[in-house]
This record gives structure tokens, C-alpha cells and sequence, in this order.
């Protein structure tokens, strides 16, 4: 008896894992570091569930003063990581343009583009919670 109610605990438990959506594996806040034109700056990236596919993910970097949120990011599981995809528009400063990246772990790794004085600016952040 106590065998067949360590299985079905066992199975409880790892289908309770593998329901976590994308998004809800991504959540959080994250503290790292923002690499853009040769400079290394602290800042932050902070995750919001918006549908079990999407986040809303903000970054920022207070040494330039940016912040700014890339919504309905696409999110999906890929083995143990987390892919992240998002094109958009609008060239207003501080505008997030495209982004992609992985979740590993606790590591969130990502590259982007942000509108910053008028001019298209890659920016990578890597970072945990």
C-alpha cells in the first residue's frame, strides 16, 4: 500500500510540474546587468504573467534613464529553458523594438532594441531573480 501511494504522490507531483505555463516559469524580477555600446550598467528586468503564451516585461537601466515595458511578449517552453520572442514599433525614446532571449534556470539572458535619443540601440541584460 504504501508503495502505490508513493507512486501516485510521485505522479501528483510531476504532473503538477509540467502544467506551469511558460509564463508562469518566467515570473519575477530579475537583478543583473545591461550591456550596450561597450558599457556595463546594473539594472533590472521584471516579468508579469500576461496570458499562459505572454509577459509583460520591463526593463530598466536608472544610470540612463530608461524604463520602459515590451508587452504580450512570446513566451514557450523548450526543454527546461524558456524562449522569449517580441517585435515592435514606434520610435519614441525609450520604445522596446525587438527582443529575444532564454530563461535557464534562474539566469534570464536577452537581447534588445530600444529607441534612445532618437537612435535604434542594442542593449543585452543578463540576470537572476
Amino acid at each position: 500500500m504504501k508503495k502505490i501511494t508513493a507512486f501516485f504522490i510521485a505522479a501528483g507531483i510531476l504532473f503538477m510540474v509540467s502544467c506551469e505555463t511558460a509564463s508562469m516559469k518566467s515570473e519575477g524580477n530579475y537583478s543583473g546587468t545591461y550591456t550596450y555600446q561597450s558599457n556595463n550598467t546594473p539594472g533590472t528586468a521584471n516579468v508579469i504573467k500576461a496570458t499562459d503564451n505572454t509577459v509583460n516585461l520591463t526593463v530598466s537601466v536608472p544610470s540612463i534613464s530608461i524604463n520602459s515595458t515590451a508587452s504580450a511578449v512570446n513566451v514557450a517552453i523548450s526543454g527546461d529553458n524558456v524562449t522569449f520572442s517580441f517585435t515592435g514599433t514606434g520610435t519614441a525614446d525609450g520604445t522596446i523594438t525587438a527582443l529575444s532571449g532564454t530563461l535557464t534556470g534562474s539566469t534570464l539572458t536577452f537581447s534588445s532594441t530600444i529607441y534612445y535619443f532618437g537612435f535604434p540601440v542594442g542593449f543585452a541584460f543578463t540576470g537572476t531573480k
